[in-house]
């Protein structure tokens, strides 16, 4: 079968060992275990959900990963040894629909289960050091493992759930070789954390337990246990969007991280070290949507990985010149450009960052912080006052602009809005976290953008269905509908234009226009006659007219997915599935 449309993405074709019935249901997917395998490896995923009785294919947008299906809800999933580290989305197709994403991690650690009778310490599962096992909550359920470790030997254990489209809500509790505990993850990460200097040899245990005892099919995590060289975050955190191009290879970054080869204390954590290397030397990922966040739609990054480190860093990408905030002086005043994105950090205690910058007369700001989008348990408050101290304004909360489907979940505790210039001169401004007086450190990071208000538009385009976890599936001939929603800032109210850019051959596409203060429409999709079957990668981009007949603005259409249970986020692509 020819598949020329399918440039990037992997098809793992499965026959079904049964005729497929005249009116099978569709597909829904509410979670895969486990949630991963490491390359070079093979693995059974099993599938939660419903409508895979007859077979299906699993589709991976991420090359080198093949799968064959076994029986029921089972497949086996092959990982080349080449294929990219980290996260990628997973679809399963059947003859009735296309059901899916959810995240599948690519790992360079082998990947163990979890065995159903840990849930007493004295039959913890052990684990290697490295180490990954995934898991899932039962109801009211203490998952216990154990490692062996030695006297001063740094770890760094994790639960990862939420970024793997998981509900569970794990903490990590440490006990030592005599049964006593020796650290628990702190309250405020959603996917808890533990860096650790072993005290003494010996075998250690690990329990593991969601914060509300709930359970439900999505309640699965991932447990990890690292040691040796390995990233833990890069600074500055964001970058020029062309600096992954070949200037990096003159630009330096600094990572974060345990045992480097060079590294140098970091003053404000005793176990972090700061090792200055060369950005060129670092392997980057494909621009792609890593802040999953729907509200994040604007925001564009890469994990960067060192070839002899273990870890990753994600970097974000900007279109304003990036100023790096320095921790010197708390109380000093950094003069800062405009337009300019500041790479922020709340380092300390109750910590207050305060910058410097010029305005004329009546111009108007646009002025917005990211760390809730950043995936920061993050409430931020900005404030701007004159040169001599007197408060101006005071900007909180994101709100979803009006009219945007209540589905997409546009709002964040992040703060923005526009401000007006009174008169010409030197104005301060003042960013702070609502939560610092409890939460600090060098992982607390921040983006502060400062630019003119200038017209802008975003589209995001999603499966019309709202309740379902589900991808757009058509038969021959057949025509589907997306929806599409406008998200217009800087006083833009115009039409905006949406086509497929270079459309696949076995799909009919028709422009269409979001009409002047039109917030959402819908774009049909149509296969033809003889589509070729299986996955087809749909790319979309939005254009308008901002200032004049001449002036046309066009960005990237961004795609968001519903995970159920009133959960979207970010996807990668739109994908169409053509079934028979």
């Amino acid at each position: 079968m020819s598949r020329p449309a399918l440039t990037w993405f992997v098809w793992a074709t499965v026959c079904s060992v049964a005729a497929p019935q005249a009116a099978a249901a569709e597909p829904e997917l509410k979670a895969i275990q486990p949630l991963g395998c490491s390359r070079g490896a093979t693995i059974e995923i099993t599938l939660s959900g419903s409508g895979f009785e007859q077979g299906g294919e699993l589709y991976f947008d991420s090359p080198g990963i093949t799968s064959e299906y076994i029986e029921k809800n089972r497949f086996r999933v092959t990982v080349s040894a080449d294929s990219p580290l980290g996260d990628c989305d997973v679809w399963v197709a059947t003859s009735a629909g296309l059901a899916g994403p959810r995240r599948f991690s690519v790992s360079d650690i082998p990947v163990l289960v979890e065995i159903p009778s840990n849930h007493e310490i004295d039959h913890a599962q052990p684990i290697p050091v490295p180490g990954i096992v995934d898991a899932r909550f039962e109801s009211a359920d203490l998952d216990w493992f154990s490692f062996s470790g030695d006297a001063g030997q740094v770890v760094t254990i994790s639960a990862r759930s939420k970024s793997l489209d998981g509900t569970a809500q794990p903490t990590i509790s440490l006990f030592g070789p005599g049964g006593q505990e020796r650290a628990h993850s702190r309250a405020y990460r959603s996917e808890p954390m533990l860096d650790y200097r072993l005290p003494e040899s010996g075998k250690y245990s690990l329990l593991l337990r969601d914060r509300a005892y709930r359970s439900n099919d999505a309640s699965c995590y991932r447990l990890s246990i690292a040691s040796g060289p390995r990233i833990a975050q890069a600074l500055p955190h964001v970058v020029c969007s062309n600096g992954l191009g070949p200037s990096a290879e003159n630009r330096d970054l600094t990572l974060l991280g345990f045992e480097l080869p060079e590294g140098r204390p970091h003053h404000r954590n005793s176990l972090l070290q700061k090792w200055c290397v060369p950005l060129g030397t670092l392997e980057h990922s494909a621009r792609q949507t890593c802040f999953l966040s729907t509200a994040a739609y604007m925001l564009e990054g890469s994990t960067l990985h060192h070839p002899s480190l273990g870890g990753a860093a994600r970097i974000g990408l900007s279109t304003e010149p990036v100023v790096t905030e320095v921790e010197n002086d708390v109380s000093s005043t950094v003069s800062i450009p405009v337009p300019c994105r500041v790479a922020g950090q709340f380092q300390h205690r109750s910590d207050v960052d305060r910058f410097r910058f010029s305005a004329a007369k009546d111009q108007v700001l646009q002025v917005e912080a990211f760390g809730e989008r950043l995936d920061q348990w993050m409430d931020l408050e900005i404030e701007i006052r004159e040169g001599g101290g007197k408060q101006l304004t005071v900007l909180r909360d994101l709100t979803a602009p009006k009219g945007t489907p209540s589905e997409l979940s546009l709002g964040s505790l992040d703060a923005a809005g526009s401000w007006k210039a009174p008169a010409d001169g030197e104005y301060d401004l003042v960013i702070r976290d609502l939560y610092g007086g409890s939460i600090f450190g060098p992982d607390r990071i921040y983006q502060l953008v400062l630019k003119p208000t200038a017209p802008a538009f975003h589209v995001v385009a999603r499966v019309s269905d709202p309740k379902a976890s589900r991808g757009l599936s058509l038969a021959r001939s057949e025509v589907g509908e997306l929806q599409l929603t406008a998200i217009r800032s800087g006083g833009f109210t115009g039409a905006i234009q949406v086509r497929a850019v270079a459309p696949p051959r076995d799909l009919a596409i028709d422009p269409c226009t979001i009409a002047e203060k039109e917030v959402t429409k819908t774009i049909k999709v149509k296969a033809n006659g003889d589509a070729s079957l299986g996955l087809h990668p749909l790319r979309l981009v939005a254009a308008a007219e901002i200032e004049s007949d001449t002036d046309t603005c066009a960005v990237k259409v961004r795609n968001a997915c519903q995970l159920g249970d009133g959960r979207t986020r970010l996807t990668a692509v739109t994908l169409v599935h053509i079934r028979d």
